[in-house]
């Protein structure tokens, strides 16, 4: 469970990523409510919450949580001493992170710096767990821990309404998986997953998973489907809906700009200017002297272009203008 991007009143955005579900935000949560004031549903949709972030998602900032704050004067950061130990700490941790093969931007997740500060705060002579004990006696105190927050989180659901989210994908193995996502009151978490591999993604095996999604939060929760802008998918929620008229259905935000992008890009003139940008770039990559001149003019590289993904088409075109010179 992760709180999903900013936090909004009665409402928020829910992120699309490459491997879950889309993005919508309702403009008023809360159930049988107009929207408040004379700015109509789009200026609530994007107020900014001032309320603190939810208890249910208070190790968010773990990181930066109770830590000894009194400095000792003898080994502070501005003595050779502590300076010494804070090298010693240094390297030892990163002797552990390059053996084990974990990546040094980990240090930086808050998980990694709470458990440093609860290292320093319980001090020496504690007993270090065994993997047994963290891959199976903490595993599932932890386990527990997020199904007893979610439980929490459901009381909420009468006054803010739930918005699932569904998106399928294929993986590199051409293995195809539909992710299920809910959002509710600033927060998200990954509901399930369907392999749906040896499956035919029509309308009516779409509308069976969704249900069934709906069915699991409670179909008086759901307020909101998210999908992608497929035919597929659009009709299944479209019965959906009619079954359950007091439910909405928002098309994925960041895939219909794709598509306006994929349009966009067949007007003769975008399309001309595309493809001969993408020759150049083809040319300059696949000659390992070219590549490595361009490296050195521009500092770096251009960013590329996906076939899939239409915006990136232009985001390569103002890689090349900005690098022009």
């Amino acid at each position: 469970m992760q709180r999903a991007g900013p936090h909004y009143d009665r409402g928020g955005g829910s992120g699309s990523g490459s491997r879950a579900g889309g993005s919508g935000v309702r403009g008023s949560s809360v159930r049988g409510s107009g929207v408040a004031g004379s700015g109509g549903p789009l200026p609530s949709m994007f107020t900014r919450s001032q309320s603190h972030v939810p208890e249910r998602v208070r190790d968010y900032h773990l990181g930066l949580s109770s830590a000894p704050r009194q400095q000792r004067i003898d080994t502070g950061p501005w003595t050779v001493k502590g300076k010494t130990l804070r090298e010693l700490l240094g390297r030892a941790w990163a002797k552990a992170c390059h053996a084990v093969g974990i990546p040094g931007r980990k240090v930086d997740d808050p998980y990694f710096k709470a458990a440093i500060m609860e290292t320093q705060k319980q001090g020496v002579g504690i007993r270090i767990p065994t993997a047994r004990e963290i891959d199976r006696k903490y595993l599932d105190e932890n386990v527990k821990e997020i199904e007893n927050e979610i439980e929490k989180w459901k009381k909420e659901w009468d006054e803010c309404g739930v918005t699932l989210m569904c998106d399928s994908w294929t993986d590199p193995m051409r293995n195809s998986v539909i992710n299920f996502l809910v959002y509710s009151g600033g927060t998200m978490y990954f509901m399930k997953s369907v392999d749906a591999t040896d499956k035919i993604q029509d309308h009516q095996y779409l509308l069976k998973e969704i249900k069934a999604g709906v069915m699991k939060l409670g179909y008086h929760n759901v307020v909101q489907i998210v999908t992608d802008n497929g035919s597929n998918y659009k009709k299944a929620c479209e019965i959906l809906t009619d079954q359950f008229p007091h439910m909405t259905w928002q098309p994925c935000l960041a895939h219909t700009i794709n598509l306006m992008l994929k349009d966009i890009g067949k007007w003769p003139e975008h399309e001309a200017c595309i493809r001969s940008a993408q020759q150049i770039c083809s040319w300059l990559y696949n000659s390992n002297s070219l590549h490595s001149m361009m490296r050195q003019a521009i500092r770096g590289e251009l960013v590329k272009w996906n076939a899939t993904r239409f915006g990136t088409n232009y985001m390569f075109l103002e890689s090349m203008f900005k690098k022009k010179d």
